[in-house]
């Protein structure tokens, strides 16, 4: 079965004798056989057996040899093959040609092409620009836009190897026979019904029951279907009503999620902006518009005819969080991280110092930091304390020119500042070597390659120590992140030029506190001030607590399991809160880029098909939640003004057509009134 293709005829015979054997069938004895053959190879979860289907089973085992062929072309049966069929071209391009033996027949035709979301023969460096860049227009144009994300959060390097050929539906992207049959049973039964998720669940209840043995006492085992059958009505007839408190990327991926997980629910979006998408608006660079292309995927997940969303609704004034779990059969927490870890050194609270989050609110638009007003006439250096991503994005806003950014969707009153400020020198502090450096290639590479800047750092901080040596031959990323550090040490110019703008790494820096007149005491192998007139602090982004809502005020997250809010983490087992969830930053701290939200939501939604299934989110009432139309009704009652999408979309063509005026993306409306406003109009 692994070399040839098995003749149908042979394959309906060895079925037939499986299929008289389940069903008892002998010689003699013929029994009705009362369910299909096809029927019974489906999963046991989908109503099915699970019996192999010996054709598609074939054909998989048959792929194996052809991943073979393009994985191991030095095997002698690979040269073999290579030399008689496709001498000037490889496996995935060969034809079946006038003549050929049976086993390159049986190779080609029964080769397992794996489910393609871009055209044949894409390949990664046709993604990519002259600069080694990801070219936006050509992932748009090939790729999955659900891919599109993830694939932005890869770094690239400008010296493009070789592509690797890698299997999508395995861990370790090697072929496997399993998955491959398994992807075969997928493609079959990917016409689903509306309430297929239901049923599957149903199957799961009936296959997981503890059956008494046969002759034994039925009423006990009879009690829990007929319960677990309860369960699954009450789902069926009465919709799941779900909240999703946050529209960043992981309250949008969670809707989505949801609505794709269970086929009846309803999902309503709430946040406290008018404007939706949280981080990827807020918090992504102006310089950097191709991660901003996952707002098409989230405008369809809102436009979805299940799923609202209701902006200028504020957790904990607006609404409690008891009161929406009250009207609610589930609520999602997805609000993210809106305050800041502190360094806990004399001086932190000096006019003058600010978090690194509030100058990213503040030079993207957010309603909340447009009065920030940084000063950045009277001084022309600028420390930030940290050297993460955030870290280097506000380093390359301050330095970057603004010539460069006034074609971005950078806030208006941010670059009309940034074109009169006299910063021309910026400091970098980190704790660590460069060896432990927390960013990324990607953020890296674009700060040092900013036209005309003086880079300089300790040549002495670059040595290496045994632990570095073995830390760098295990990871590529900080690998390339170290080469990329000492590129810049050894092939830029001693000395800056007059007038040259300047970038200051300060690595092992330990902060010994501020003084007035912006004094920043660093110790590092002996201690140093540094004269400044400005300093930011990127040292970790904080979530914020909501009444009623267990917390960890040390990790600054929610205590909770795969998304299951705990209400006590100290008994064994742990006590959940019924109903209440959640993710994101919120769920497990403020790391990962924005694709790594869509993991975090899918932890979290297959929490609560568990507990739905289990039927955990029971109600006191036979009644269903109010949901969506309780929550209007709460919110008219006390004069909250509810933004839906729409207005939204207001909003976003305002902002387009103003910035069309001026060669722009969009001008950004950063105040509280302009927004209330156009989206009332």
């Amino acid at each position: 079965m692994s070399s040839f293709r098995m003749m149908k005829g042979l394959i309906r015979e060895i079925q037939a004798l499986i299929a008289r054997f389940w069903w008892g069938s002998t010689e003699t004895k013929h029994q009705i056989h009362w369910g299909d053959w096809e029927k019974l190879c489906i999963d046991k979860w989908s109503g099915g057996m699970g019996f192999r289907n010996l054709e598609d089973f074939n054909q998989a085992l048959l792929a194996k040899q052809g991943w073979k062929l393009v994985t191991n072309l030095d095997s002698l049966f690979a040269q073999v093959l290579k030399a008689l069929y496709y001498p000037n071209s490889d496996f995935l391009k060969a034809d079946l040609g006038s003549w050929c033996y049976n086993v390159w027949r049986e190779e080609l035709l029964f080769f397992f092409e794996p489910r393609q979301r871009c055209p044949p023969n894409t390949y990664v460096n046709s993604l990519m620009n002259d600069n080694g860049d990801w070219n936006i227009e050509a992932l748009e144009e090939k790729i999955h836009e659900d891919d599109i994300p993830w694939i932005l959060g890869i770094q690239t390097r400008r010296e493009c190897g070789e592509d690797d050929l890698l299997w999508h539906y395995t861990i370790n992207g090697e072929y496997t026979v399993a998955s491959g049959y398994v992807l075969t049973q997928l493609e079959k039964q990917k016409a689903e019904t509306s309430n297929k998720e239901i049923e599957r669940s149903w199957w799961k209840a009936v296959w997981h029951s503890k059956l008494t043995p046969k002759g034994g006492t039925k009423s006990k085992n009879m009690k829990t279907m007929k319960k677990r059958d309860r369960a699954f009505s009450t789902v069926s007839s009465h919709p799941l009503r779900v909240c999703i408190v946050g529209s960043g990327p992981a309250g949008f991926y969670t809707a989505e999620k949801m609505l794709k997980a269970h086929q009846e629910a309803q999902v309503d979006i709430v946040d406290r902006l008018p404007t939706p998408f949280g981080l990827v608006r807020s918090g992504v660079a102006p310089d950097h518009p191709e991660t901003k292309v996952v707002v098409n995927q989230f405008s369809r997940v809102a436009q979805h005819e299940r799923c609202s969303f209701f902006g200028n609704v504020f957790l904990g004034s607006s609404i409690s969080l008891c009161e929406l779990r009250k009207l609610y059969d589930v609520v999602v927490l997805a609000y993210g991280a809106e305050s800041d870890r502190v360094l806990g050194i004399p001086g932190e609270d000096l006019a003058g110092i600010y978090s690194a989050r509030e100058f990213v609110w503040w030079y993207n638009g957010h309603p909340d930091c447009v009065g920030l007003n940084p000063d950045l006439k009277s001084t022309d250096t600028a420390v930030i304390l940290g050297q993460g991503n955030v870290a280097l994005d506000v380093a390359r806003i301050l330095l970057r020119p603004t010539a460069e950014l006034a074609t971005t969707d950078i806030a208006s009153h941010a670059l009309a500042a940034l074109k009169e400020s006299n910063i021309r020198k910026v400091y970098l502090v980190g704790r660590r070597g460069p060896v432990q450096a927390a960013c990324t290639t990607k953020e890296l590479r674009e700060l040092l390659g900013i036209r005309d800047l003086y880079v300089h750092i300790q040549k002495e901080d670059l040595h290496k120590t045994p632990v570095d040596e073995e830390e760098l031959k295990n990871n590529r990323i900080q690998r390339r992140i170290y080469e990329l550090l000492s590129k810049a040490v050894t092939t830029g110019p001693s000395h800056p030029s007059p007038g040259q703008r300047e970038l200051h790494f300060v690595f092992f820096g330990n902060l010994i506190g501020i003084e007035p007149g912006k004094q920043i005491a660093v110790g590092t192998k002996q201690f140093e001030d540094l004269g400044c007139g400005m300093a930011l602090k990127s040292i970790g982004y904080k979530s914020k607590p909501v009444d009623g809502l267990p917390f960890d005020n040390q990790q600054g997250i929610v205590p909770n399991i795969k998304g299951r809010v705990l209400s006590d983490t100290s008994t064994d087992p742990r006590l959940v809160e019924e109903g209440l969830y959640v993710c994101g930053w919120l769920k497990r701290g403020p790391s990962g880029i924005i694709g790594t939200n869509l993991y975090c939501a899918e932890e979290t939604v297959a929490s609560i098909s568990e507990d739905v299934e289990q039927g955990l989110l029971k109600s006191t009432s036979r009644l269903p939640k109010p949901g969506r139309e309780g929550l209007l009704q709460l919110l008219d009652d006390r004069n909250v003004r509810v933004l839906p999408f729409t207005a939204w979309e207001k909003i976003d063509s305002e902002e387009r057509r103003r910035g069309s005026i001026n060669n722009k993306p969009r001008e950004k409306l950063a105040t509280w009134e302009e927004l209330l406003k156009v989206a009332g109009e």
